[in-house]
């Protein structure tokens, strides 16, 4: 501050009294701190301080600097087309977009809905596909139940359909083989392929398994009973665990007081196999014709 002379007016001082003590002790306007406080730029902040002091344009968004050279901070843009468009005809169908020239109805496809078309039910089916309460008759197309075997065989339902395992199943796909072994003049006698009758298994009948079997006589012999087994020659094995038995003054297997039972491990039958009777015992009294019915089905 100036020397203090009568220059001044005593308000002249106090504000300069004022100004001076809002003064940092010791101010420099050079220091670091105090620079970098008041906002400055400082040599220290930046990555590369000649380039910046050699910057003569403006590199604002605004502005259109050019450069006498540039290294670009990507990989590799040798895959890049020349004047590439995103919105190229060929660049879009390559991408694997589906083209509006491609669709036939395009103002169809823009307004797919699938809640028009789908139900729950259906998942991606639509409303006019059939439904499954839609029931199939011989006069409409609809959803119908397959038959069991066993259903086939009742021959009563309308309500569901046969299919060819099913139809092979039941008494439909059932064969029926009726053998004459002695004639109704001859008394039935014991022995292995009794009456020398034999049965060849013909291709038809190949995988078939024997599911039934039974006997009658045409006069009934007394006294014991008549025992007839069914043996597969050509598989060397007893087709049957417990015989069929026609009991004394029975002339029909369906009365015996033991049923037969057929062999799970000896029922099925091949093209070519050749069966016989063997009646193991006969009646006191003998009864006389005897005929044999065997009945064969698909497993």
């Amino acid at each position: 501050m100036a020397d203090y002379n009568s220059t001044y007016t005593g308000a002249q001082i106090d504000a300069a009294i004022a100004k001076v003590g809002g003064i940092e002790a010791g101010a420099d306007v050079t220091d670091t701190a105090n620079v970098t406080a008041a906002g400055a730029l400082m040599d220290s902040e930046l990555t590369n301080i000649a380039a910046v002091k050699a910057l003569d344009q403006g590199v604002a968004t605004t502005d259109s600097p050019t450069f006498a050279g540039l290294t670009v901070g990507v990989t590799d843009l040798s895959g890049v087309e020349a004047n590439a468009d995103v919105t190229d005809t060929a660049n879009v169908t390559a991408a694997g977009a589906l083209m509006d020239s491609e669709v036939t109805n395009l103002a169809a496809v823009k307004a797919f809905d699938p809640t028009d078309y789908a139900t729950a039910a259906q998942g991606a089916l639509a409303d006019s596909a059939i439904q499954a309460s839609d029931t199939a008759s011989d006069t409409a197309v609809g959803v119908v139940e397959l038959a069991t075997a066993a259903e086939t065989t009742t021959g009563t339902d309308t309500g569901r359909a046969v299919t060819p395992d099913g139809l092979a199943g039941s008494v439909f796909g059932t064969q029926v083989v009726q053998l004459m072994v002695f004639d109704d003049s001859q008394d039935v006698a014991t022995g292995d392929g009794a009456g020398d009758l034999f049965f060849r298994v013909p291709s038809t009948m190949n995988g078939m398994n024997l599911v039934a079997v039974a006997a009658c006589v045409q006069t009934a012999g007394t006294t014991g009973t008549t025992d007839i087994q069914i043996h597969n020659v050509t598989d060397t094995a007893d087709m049957l665990s417990t015989v069929i038995t026609i009991d004394s003054g029975e002339t029909d297997s369906s009365t015996a007081a033991t049923a037969a039972v057929i062999d799970g491990t000896a029922d099925d039958v091949a093209t070519g196999d050749v069966l016989r009777i063997d009646v193991d015992a006969v009646s006191t009294t003998a009864p006389k014709g005897l005929l044999v019915e065997l009945q064969f089905r698909l497993p």
